[in-house]
């Protein structure tokens, strides 16, 4: 097929986002605990990858961990979404910033998002790599 975005674009766009990140956090007070890349499902996890490699180098410290949603639509109703894989970590009091690698109608997104903070996690933000 066509490639849309080659290495070189994809790696420049993983430093912007990096760059906008690390804006934030570093303009804050320092968190106790280090901020969360949550990778929603396993498509998200080099993008994950890049962006936390990106942030140590710019002096942000991140962890890392995964959800992993599955939509299924039991018979005649609307689309329900449940989670196959939970994130590791308490996500409670923590900075967590939601990765996606594709955004299509955003309904995983907000999925996600709605869980964290119902863990109550401290500041939830959400980046996609592409939408």
């Amino acid at each position: 097929g066509e490639i849309l975005w080659d290495e070189a674009e994809i790696g420049r766009r993983v430093r912007g986002l990096a760059t906008e990140v690390a804006d934030e956090w570093l303009g804050r007070a320092a968190p106790s605990r280090p901020p969360i890349l949550l990778a929603v499902g396993p498509g998200a996890v080099r993008f994950q990858q890049a962006l936390a490699t990106d942030l140590g180098r710019l002096g942000v410290a991140v962890e890392c961990d995964r959800l992993d949603p599955s939509r299924y639509r039991p018979q005649g109703a609307q689309p329900v979404t449940r989670c196959l894989r939970r994130p590791r970590q308490p996500l409670e009091g923590r900075k967590v910033l939601i990765l996606g690698d594709v955004v299509s109608s955003g309904l995983t997104l907000a999925w996600a998002i709605e869980r964290v903070r119902r863990q109550r996690a401290d500041c939830v933000r959400a980046c996609a790599l592409f939408d």
